[in-house]
């Protein structure tokens, strides 16, 4: 069966993420969802907000198809919040179907029931703007997107006093050190490059090669090739082997093996 994923917005949080921190008024809902799909079908897609103070934003999101689910702002600030986890749970007991589900916050009140959706086998990605989403709720999730990253954005100054917020830094050492983490168990043998990125995201789940100005993991992974030996066995079959290091040769090459004939 094909992947199935669940959409859930937490409308607030994200509109005013992009005012606050990248000093941006209009959300480009396009290409959220268009992110979705590159998990699996979107199945379900809702939008959480008292829809009474965004009347004139509601037109955008119905025409993309999404669902706009009502919650009273007088029932308290996490009235939005508390419908999103009830509505997730009423998911994951009555559907079987699911796959994927994509939280469109940066919240980290939502840490629990990401937990509770990866423990009964669903993925988890979590999209939400660098600055301004909590770091308990990003390494809970399978996957973490920076919207400003996924929209080419690159964020300058950070708004301070957020509690328990991760201020992403984008820094290339960082991913190359997770990159090194990720090989290094394998002691020497090829590794498909899937599965390198698959275990540098269980390791940082807000790692993307688009932090780092890369169109593609193997574009960051041709970047780092004092680091690591690429092989491709056949058209987009790409393996990877950690380099020697101290002065110690590399271990062997396929190409450089068929070289020597």
């Amino acid at each position: 069966m094909d992947s199935q994923i669940a959409v859930y917005i937490d409308y607030e949080n994200l509109v005013i993420s992009c005012q606050g921190i990248l000093d941006e008024n209009e959300v480009d809902w396009q290409k959220i969802l268009d992110t979705a799909v590159t998990f699996g079908r979107s199945v379900i897609r809702r939008a959480y907000a008292d829809w009474s103070n965004f009347s004139s934003e509601q037109r955008e999101l119905l025409r993309l198809g999404i669902d706009l689910i009502h919650v009273n702002s007088k029932r308290g600030k996490n009235a939005a919040d508390i419908r999103i986890v009830i509505d997730a749970l009423e998911m994951l007991m009555q559907t079987e179907h699911i796959t994927h589900v994509l939280l469109v916050s940066g919240d980290g009140d939502f840490t629990e029931l990401v937990h509770r959706l990866r423990a009964r086998g669903l993925e988890v990605i979590g999209l939400g703007v660098s600055g301004a989403s909590a770091e308990y709720l990003i390494n809970a999730c399978d996957q973490f997107i920076y919207y400003d990253r996924l929209i080419k954005i690159k964020p300058e100054s950070h708004t301070q006093g957020h509690e328990d917020i991760t201020t992403a830094t984008f820094d290339v050492s960082e991913a190359r050190q997770l990159l090194r983490r990720a090989i290094q168990p394998n002691n020497g043998e090829w590794v498909n490059a899937s599965q390198v990125k698959g275990a540098m995201l269980r390791l940082n789940p807000a790692f993307s090669e688009r932090n780092y100005q890369y169109d593609s993991f193997k574009s960051f992974l041709e970047a780092q090739k004092d680091l690591v030996s690429l092989h491709e066995e056949k058209p987009g079959v790409l393996t990877v082997q950690m380099r020697a290091t101290g002065g110690e040769q590399d271990h062997a090459d396929p190409d450089a093996l068929l070289d020597k004939y």
